[in-house]
């Protein structure tokens, strides 16, 4: 019998309850969110590629709601923090933008070129951003919101987590979360096959994981996944879902039937998705 490295799980068994490209064809799934994410580009106002920060890969794309007073949202993409940029998430836009939101949509520098530490703060940078720039798109800075997907979902978290007022904004500048199939626990992956390029020692995991860092003030939460996520991608929003209980915040938990891990966030190319009417919800929309 295999020896068991976390919970139930064998080395085996736990690299499969994280491989979410295995539960698709990986391939033909990017493929199809490329092919909306240019068509979005191309049917919606775009301003882009705006720098945040020193790197080249701190750059994101405003698409503007058009109308004045709007809410803010910023879509922090996933890639288990090794692939992907914004380009591929362009469709989140097509499904909060009619709605009346202001979307951006950021990229980042990526394992294991840089730590997860020095992408939350990026990620950081990008908030500040956008919430110092809200109004030159005609949105509201005061109703300022993020979402994010996989591993953008664990950043979404940590953006809640973050004190603000070191950043000179309100501490409550974010007025609402939106992580979906998210990563709330970094244990399980820093002994998973994950490690392989977010190489985290055991020091590491309470300082990035979100259960370990209750949000400074409270805000509305809602966690999603799909059905057909990975094994534990469940049990991880479960766990997200107590320590926020834990802190005293309320949050919602809407699980997606029939949702693969990618299906999850693609329903945002939809405004009459399930989960964009919960977004847009939270938005006030």
């Amino acid at each position: 019998m295999a020896a068991k490295v976390y919970r139930d799980y064998d080395q085996e068994a736990l690299d499969a309850a994280y491989n979410a490209r295995a539960t698709v064809d990986f391939d033909a799934t990017i493929a199809a969110w490329e092919a909306e994410a240019a068509a979005t580009r191309k049917a919606l106002d775009c301003d882009c590629d705006k720098s945040f920060g020193p790197s080249d890969m701190e750059v994101l794309d405003v698409f503007p709601a058009g109308s004045d007073g709007g809410p803010m949202h910023l879509f922090i993409h996933g890639g288990y923090w090794r692939a992907l940029t914004k380009e591929e998430h362009s469709f989140v836009a097509a499904g909060l933008v009619p709605a009346g939101a202001t979307v951006a949509v950021n990229s980042y520098d990526l394992c294991p070129e840089v730590t997860l530490d020095t992408i939350i703060e990026q990620c950081r940078q990008a908030v500040v951003w956008c919430w110092n720039h809200a109004a030159d798109y005609g949105a509201d800075r005061d109703r300022f919101f993020v979402s994010g997907h996989s591993a953008g979902g664990h950043l979404t978290a940590m953006m809640l987590a973050t004190d603000w007022t070191r950043y000179g904004l309100p501490a409550d500048a974010i007025k609402g979360v939106t992580p979906i199939s998210g990563l709330f626990d970094l244990e399980p992956l820093r002994l998973a096959y994950i490690n392989e390029w977010i190489q985290l020692e055991p020091a590491d995991v309470p300082r990035v994981s979100p259960v370990h860092n209750p949000p400074p003030v409270s805000a509305p939460v809602t966690i999603s996944y799909g059905t057909k996520d990975p094994a534990d991608f469940g049990p991880q929003a479960a766990a997200y879902l107590k320590s926020l209980a834990d802190s005293g915040i309320e949050a919602d938990l809407y699980v997606q039937g029939g949702a693969d891990h990618f299906a999850a966030a693609f329903c945002l190319r939809d405004p009459e998705s399930p989960l964009s009417r919960l977004v847009q919800a939270q938005m006030g929309l």
